[in-house]
């Protein structure tokens, strides 16, 4: 399989209780997930950018995929992450970036799947999207991230109503978001009627991850609504960074290659657990034999 994995990189600076750690993010996540899973003869091109002075963090992964799509800028952002255990993390940008350019001659038959994370928001435009679309007919997964958030004068990051949000919707086959992302979707609480209006826009599968509580997933099946919740795999570990994109990944890979949704949906609620007990970048070479061990 070919599959084309679209987002900002950017450099996270993770403020906990404990320490600062200084690490690659954004569309890293993705990256190194979708690599440490997929097969030999999958090939996994990436449309991001990076810079010469943080590319170290990002080596080991990038040289190893198809980097033909991505390009060189002069500052990726560096995000400030500061986590607290009783609410949502609270990040502050530096060098807020422009959105990436897609290249109109790209040949986007050519995937069987396009994995689009909105890291910083700017990632690319509904009109890009729309674009993608237009020439490509197969599985584009979508997690709405940081499409919810609109940056305060002091680069600081504040949840917000997405604007024509039916622009996004009309052109994606599965969404991603967590809980409170879902309500900037439709300005709603009720995540019933978030799903409806999720589902009356096309989308095909709408996923809303609940971090330690678990997940739910939503689609449309003989004319009705049909949900399904799981808990969360309880593990030890304390690094939630990184766990909704490597749930993403996780998924996509699994619902391309078998087209079955409620397996993938396990494999992916299992990888984000085990993503949260792997504190070094060598560690998600564990993640497939980690899932299979563990899977059933």
């Amino acid at each position: 399989m070919k599959i084309l994995l679209i987002g900002h990189s950017v450099l996270d600076k993770i403020e906990t209780p404990e320490n600062i750690v200084v690490k690659p993010g954004g569309l890293f996540y993705s990256a190194v997930t979708m690599f440490n899973l997929k097969s030999a003869e999958d090939e996994i091109f990436l449309l991001t950018s990076f810079d010469n002075q943080h590319f170290n963090f990002f080596e080991p992964i990038y040289t190893k995929l198809n980097l033909k799509f991505s390009s060189v800028t002069d500052k990726i952002p560096v995000v400030h992450l500061k986590i607290h255990k009783d609410k949502e993390r609270d990040e502050i940008y530096e060098n807020f970036t422009t959105k990436l350019k897609i290249d109109r001659t790209i040949d986007f038959t050519a995937f069987d799947g396009i994995l689009i994370n909105m890291i910083t928001g700017n990632d690319i435009t509904a009109d890009d999207l729309a674009n993608i679309r237009k020439h490509f007919t197969g599985a584009i997964y979508l997690d709405i991230h940081s499409l919810s958030r609109d940056i305060a004068p002091d680069n600081s990051r504040y949840f917000r109503k997405i604007d024509s949000i039916e622009k996004w919707l009309r052109n994606v086959t599965i969404v991603q978001c967590n809980r409170l992302e879902a309500e900037t979707i439709s300005g709603n609480k009720d995540l019933f009627e978030t799903a409806k209006l999720v589902l009356k826009n096309g989308v095909k599968i709408f996923i809303v991850t609940m971090q330690e509580k678990g997940v739910r997933l939503f689609r449309t099946r003989n004319g009705e609504m049909e949900s399904v919740f799981l808990t969360a795999h309880k593990f030890n570990g304390k690094n939630s960074v990184g766990c909704g994109d490597t749930f993403g990944a996780s998924f996509f890979y699994s619902y391309i290659r078998t087209g079955n949704i409620f397996r993938s949906l396990k494999i992916a609620n299992l990888a984000a657990g085990l993503s949260t007990t792997y504190y070094k970048i060598e560690d998600y070479t564990n993640l497939k034999n980690d899932i299979n061990g563990k899977i059933n």
